[in-house]
Formats: C-alpha cells, structure tokens, sequence
C-alpha cells in the first residue's frame, strides 16, 4: 500500500516504521494484554508518547481484556469509560488489606449467590484470595500467644480457623435449663444453633488445637463438593460415614466450656466414634415406625418423606453391626435464602431378648404405656439432623431415647461416603 494512501493521522514518523511502536494500534493492544502485572502495562504506557495514546483511552481493547480475564462479565450496557474505571477502582481497593470490626461478617457471604447458581466465579476467586491474605482468620486462640497461619476461604472443602469462641457449646450440645433443644421450630430450620452445631466440628474437626476428632478426620473419606443445584431434589444417599460426640462424665455447663468431647480419650473412649451406615432392605415394623414418629413428629408442610432401614458399625469395629431405623423428609420453601433443606430422623437399637417379637405382634405403639416401650430394647439413641442443600452433609443431634438426663447426647456430623 501506498503511503499516500494512508490518511494522515493514521501515519507513522519515519523513524517508527519497523518498530513495535510502528505495529498498528490493535496489535500494541493485543500485545499489552500478554503483560503479567498491571505495573508491566503502566510501565508500558510510560515508554513512549506512542504506547501512551494507544494504551490509556478507555475506548483501548484492553480494559475490556483485562477485566474479563480477572473479573466475571461487565453487563452488556457498561461503556468503555465506565469499564476501565471499575477495573481501576477494583484494582486499587483489591490491593489494601481489609479487616474487620465487631459484627461486621456480612463480606464473607459475598459468594452466596455465585454459589447458589453453581457456577465458578472469578469475582470470587478475587475476593477468597483478598480474605486469604487477611489476618482476620490467622488470630491467636485465646489463652495462647502465637497464631498459625490457615488459608481461609469461602469454599468449604478448603478449611480455615475456627475459635472456641465461634460457638456456645451449651447450643451444640443442646442442653438448657428447659430441656432438650430442637433443631426445628414447627417447619422451620433454627439456623442460629444449626451455626452452633457446625462450628464445634469445624473447631474440632481441622483445629490442631483439639486434639480429639482431628487425627481421625484426617485419614477419612472426605466429605465430596457440591454438584448439583440447591434445588434439585435428591434421593438419600446409601452410605455415610461421620462422628457424634459425647461428654462423660457431664458435671455441668462450666466444665463442658473447657473439656468439650469424650473424644480427648479422658474417659471411656478407646477410639475415635468414626461411624459408618449403609442402606439395606431390612422391612420395618409398623410399630416401629410409630415409635420413630412419636419420637419425632413430622415437620409441618413436609413432604417427600422417605422411609429406610440401615446397618450401622465402627471403624475398626465391623463384626459389631447395629441397626438403623428412620425417615428422610424434604422441608418447603426456603431457609437462609437457599431451597433444598431436608430433615433427616433415625434412631439405633438394639432389641432385648424378647423385643423384636412383641413388635412384631404389636399392631399399635401406642397400645403400650408410655415408657414401656423402653424394656423391649438393651439401647436406644435418637438423631435428628439437617442435610444441607447439596444432599452431601448432615449435621444434628443424637440423644439416648431412654434416659432422662437432657445432656445424654450430643451434636453429630454425617456426609455421604464415596
């Protein structure tokens, strides 16, 4: 082509031709958009008057670049000025550290929408390495004087810290001065305890600090991500494997504060209470099943409810196998913004020596006196649990359906075994 051709503006000085600064405007975007850093494209930008004008105008194919290999889409009705703007506002607070003052925990649900729609989110990814550079969750445990630094994250397959102070052990156990606490309202989820229940066992299960469950959880299955959207209705999965947690002897709610589990081998525990339960085919008792509902009744406006029995065992423990009776329910609408919330009730037993045939003869449980039912059976433990949307994780309480104490029982965790 002719350089007469060329309109005027578009024409290089003599001593440009040949050069990168002589490359069209395009092609210098394209090339600025391979530079690591932002400092490299600044230090670009700086080189030459040419570089400048090419590189700094927002209407520049580069602020568009960058921010989409950093950020998730802009809205299809952002100009060019407003995107390299938002970049640059991005960049600059994204660089400064952030803390938090009392009460101030709304930025670690930032994602929950991202999440919700089961999808990866770059705007996440930004902001979970922004909170894994705070200092926020590297504080000291209290009562100790050096802290260990832990990567958080708002993906939870990927642990951060958990404090003592991040739970009422009384609400995780479920004990207070007017009895046993429930984990349901009518039909509605009491996320707050719920809270209660699965900071003791982020502290106990990842804290080096505990040392109780954490070794076992270590060499275990883990649990599996979400793979599926919160909505979705799922069938009970038909292996889980998890822990429950125990205090003997229960002396009172200030000794609970400093010993918190039998799983510290302090007394009668052996071994870790790492749990397994697997589906079978086993029929259930109609009485049965009335003794389970009136130990705990349905939720109201549940629905779906599926019935099942289970073989129960420990680790390390398989030639000791228990039984397991229970029911599976979903709960409507939604709770904490996300649908897909079910409740899960079950009880472990072992029959006495005549047991099995006085409930199998019996055509209704409640025939019998109100306690009677308990001399039919050796033991008896009672859970009621949440399942998480996501239909991977349970978490909830188990108690002893025949002893009368309110602290004989416990939280517990389930996840559904690979």
């Amino acid at each position: 082509m002719s350089l007469s051709l060329i309109p005027p503006h578009l024409r290089m000085p003599a001593e440009n031709r040949g050069t990168l600064q002589g490359l069209p405007s395009e092609m210098i975007q394209k090339i600025a958009c391979f530079l690591p850093t932002d400092r490299d494209v600044g230090n670009l930008m700086k080189t030459c008057k040419r570089f400048t004008e090419v590189l700094t105008p927002p209407s520049s194919g580069i602020w568009r670049s960058m921010f989409l290999s950093e950020y998730d889409p802009y809205p299809p009705d952002k100009t060019s000025i407003e995107i390299k703007w938002e970049y640059q506002f991005r960049r600059i607070i994204f660089r400064k550290p952030i803390t938090f003052e009392n009460g101030e925990e709304s930025f670690k649900y930032f994602g929950e929408g991202d999440v919700k729609r089961g999808r990866t989110s770059l705007n996440v990814e930004v902001l979970t390495k922004l909170l894994e550079d705070s200092e926020f969750f590297h504080r000291p445990i209290v009562g100790y004087n050096t802290a260990v630094p832990a990567k958080p994250t708002l993906r939870l397959e990927r642990p951060f810290r958990a404090l003592r102070e991040d739970y009422d052990i009384a609400i995780a156990y479920g004990i207070s001065s007017e009895g046993r606490l429930s984990l349901f309202n009518g039909g509605h989820i009491d996320l707050e305890q719920l809270l209660h229940v699965r900071n003791f066992w982020k502290r106990h299960l990842t804290s080096s600090e505990e040392y109780s469950f954490r070794p076992s959880y270590k060499t275990a299955a883990q649990p599996k991500a979400w793979d599926v959207a919160f909505g979705e209705r799922l069938e009970f999965a038909t292996s889980w494997t998890g822990y429950y947690s125990c205090i003997h002897p229960y002396t009172g709610i200030e000794n609970l504060l400093e010993r918190q589990t039998c799983a510290d081998f302090g007394t009668h525990m052996e071994r870790i209470p790492h749990v397994f339960f697997k589906i079978d085919s086993d029929p259930i008792l109609p009485a049965m099943r009335q003794l389970l509902e009136h130990a705990f009744p349905s939720a109201p406006s549940a629905f779906d409810r599926e019935w099942f029995s289970a073989t129960w065992w420990a680790e390390e423990e398989e030639d000791y196998l228990y039984s397991i009776l229970g029911y599976c329910e979903s709960l409507p609408g939604t709770h904490g913004g996300s649908p897909g919330w079910r409740r899960a009730c079950f009880m472990q037993y072992e029959w006495c020596t005549i047991g099995y045939e006085i409930f199998e003869d019996l055509a209704d449980f409640y025939l019998l006196d109100p306690d009677q039912w308990k001399n039919y059976f050796e033991w008896v433990t009672g859970y009621e649990a949440v399942m998480l949307p996501g239909g991977q994780i349970m978490i909830g309480r188990w108690y002893n359906m025949q002893s009368d104490p309110v602290w004989e029982g416990g939280p517990l965790i389930f996840w559904r075994a690979p």
